[in-house]
């Protein structure tokens, strides 16, 4: 199950990196406009399931032992994400 559900967000998210490239404005504005929300909100939601608990660990992140803590926020997963959208744009 987990394969065929990588391999559809997979090719969905090639598509649109390819979508990008391609010459035609009003092709790209015309499915930016309805792909574009969907990402960011499925942005959103990963995100707020990551968010610190009220001691500033992520809340979904799991340890990899037991007998460690979760990771302080930001976690992993949020820093991956903050990356992958600004990448080299902080100091």
């Amino acid at each position: 199950m987990f394969r065929e559900l990588d391999d559809e967000l997979s090719r969905h998210l090639a598509m649109l990196a390819d979508l990008a490239l391609d010459p035609d404005d009003r092709l790209v504005s015309g499915i930016t406009r309805t792909q574009l929300p969907r990402v960011v909100d499925a942005v959103a939601t990963l995100l707020s399931e990551h968010s610190p608990d009220p001691v500033g660990r992520c809340g979904t992140c799991r340890p990899d032992h037991w007998w460690q803590s979760r990771p302080a926020f930001p976690c992993p997963a949020y820093l991956a994400v903050h990356r992958a959208l600004f990448a080299g744009t902080l100091a």
